[in-house]
């Protein structure tokens, strides 16, 4: 997903994508986006769905999370009640980046690799 969020803090971070997993369909999913903090309350553009089979999809998004885990999006969102939200599922990284690291997965050889926010590049360890 890509933001489609006005907030200043948010509209002008390139490359920031929500890595995800939903159990029914995206889109049923993400019709209320703009009331939740999970999308930063704001409507989400669906840049890419994958369908995942003989895989444990929530163990696959939580390796996601912790291969990019250097490059979360840190932002402090407040409710209309004016609690605190963090969401912790947008990135910053390049959607190459995104899909690349999914294959590396596939193929089993992501254990050898790390990725560098900075060079917003995945290396060899």
């Amino acid at each position: 997903m890509k933001s489609k969020s006005t907030n200043s803090q948010i509209v002008n971070i390139k490359d920031l994508y929500k890595v995800g997993f939903a159990r029914n369909s995206v889109d049923e999913r993400i019709k209320n986006a703009r009331h939740e903090a999970t999308y930063l309350f704001a409507d989400v553009q669906k840049v890419a769905t994958y369908k995942v089979y003989n895989r444990n999809a929530d163990k696959l998004e939580a390796l996601l999370h912790r291969f990019f885990a250097n490059a979360c999006l840190d932002i402090d969102l407040f409710n209309e009640r004016g609690q605190r939200l963090n969401p912790r599922e947008w990135f910053v990284v390049p959607f190459e980046v995104i899909e690349e690291t999914i294959q590396l997965n596939l193929n089993e050889n992501i254990v050898h690799y790390k990725y560098e926010s900075l060079l917003k590049k995945i290396k060899l360890k």
